[in-house]
């Protein structure tokens, strides 16, 4: 299997674990060749770090080994890793099989994880016609500042940013979108044939049952909008446009406005329309939105200098520098806006981990975001 490998990438068997990095996706009907991902070890029994009942290795227990992540150090020290399990799972089942060392084995999954993700990347931008080195990449998720510096220097992209809370981003913007229930009613009729009265007894009857929701949701009435909108075609169409109907259908002219509204975007939408056909009226929407209070981020003291935070230093993993490092390490709470430092160094917070490359600066700005300057390769 290794020699089957090597021989395909046709690289040296002390450049073993690019072989693995190259192989990717790829690596499925490659015998001896580790696949990462997308089948997760979860939360249970987890990476074999956690001593649940793990036994395959992860990019976690990776991570452990290469020493990015801090095993008395986890969620704020409440949680910690056994860096025991971590290395038995990377060494049985990787390292020995392929004959290469627990090193290079640990080294070879975090290249295969961030050859994907750059691979996914490059698509994403390549299907919008966009060119990688253009833009920021942000960091969020548990996970995300882990990677995310080798990610950027895998594109080219000039700069990482995280934020405060990476762990919890995700669930900081979902509580400051705006609430949006919908509501949908099917009726078809001419439009031609149907009353002023009939539509609005659609929509109250709507209204109405969007109220007793919002009612249990405990939401003020008075911060909701809402938005009528009905489905329209043209007769034997099989599709249908949403035309925005007027809240109060008191004007003696609303069909006539409702049917130029259609025509209108039917002719946007298509190039052409039809003013002088009937139309269908099919389904009737409320759309409910309720605005919510805003999260504001205070503005960061500027005091002191980043050497506040520094609370030690412990050796990682490089990959480009195939080689262990001595990085500091900053405890992210006590960082100031306009504090700045360099790489190797790690961040550690509650919930996350950033890890900063050497050669690279940081800048912390006046909210607390940690700005990743990547140096440019020559």
């Amino acid at each position: 299997g290794r020699e089957e490998v090597l021989e395909k990438f046709g690289v040296e068997p002390e450049m073993v674990a690019d072989a693995l990095a190259l192989a990717g996706d790829a690596s499925d009907n490659i015998p001896g060749v580790p696949k990462v991902g997308p089948k997760s070890a979860g939360a249970k029994p987890g990476p074999a770090c956690y001593g649940l009942g793990g036994l395959y290795p992860t990019v976690t227990d990776a991570n452990l080994v290469l020493g990015t992540l801090d095993q008395n150090n986890v969620l704020g020290g409440s949680m910690s890793l056994d860096t025991t399990s971590a290395e038995r799972s990377i060494n049985d089942e990787i390292a020995v099989p392929l004959g290469i060392s627990l090193t290079e084995a640990a080294a070879g999954i975090l290249r295969i994880v961030v050859t994907n993700m750059a691979v996914a990347l490059r698509l994403a931008f390549l299907s919008r016609g966009q060119d990688a080195r253009k833009f920021s990449l942000g960091a969020f998720g548990g996970a995300g500042p882990l990677h995310a510096t080798l990610l950027a220097r895998e594109l080219g992209m000039p700069t990482v940013v995280v934020p405060v809370y990476p762990g919890i981003n995700s669930a900081l913007g979902l509580l400051q979108t705006t609430v949006r229930h919908v509501y949908l009613q099917s009726s078809v009729s001419r439009l031609s044939e149907t009353s002023t009265d009939e539509v609005d007894n659609l929509f109250v009857n709507l209204e109405n049952r969007a109220e007793v929701d919002l009612r249990e949701e405990n939401f003020d009435l008075n911060d909701v909008n809402f938005l009528r909108q009905i489905d329209m075609r043209y007769q034997y169409q099989g599709y249908q446009i949403p035309v925005n109907c007027p809240i109060a259908l008191t004007t003696t002219n609303f069909k006539h406005k409702l049917k130029s509204s259609f025509d209108e975007a039917h002719q946007q939408i298509y190039g052409s329309s039809a003013p002088n056909e009937d139309a269908e009226l099919v389904t009737y929407r409320i759309i409910v939105e309720v605005t919510v209070p805003k999260l504001e981020l205070p503005k960061l003291n500027k005091r002191g200098n980043a050497k506040n935070a520094l609370i030690g230093s412990r050796k990682f993993y490089d990959l480009e520098a195939k080689n262990f490092v001595n990085a500091s390490i900053y405890q992210r709470d006590k960082l100031s806006a306009g504090n700045t430092f360099e790489g190797p160094s790690i961040v550690q917070q509650f919930d996350s981990t950033t890890v900063v490359l050497s050669g690279m600066k940081c800048t912390v700005d006046n909210y607390g975001n940690i700005i990743i300057k990547i140096e440019e390769k020559v």
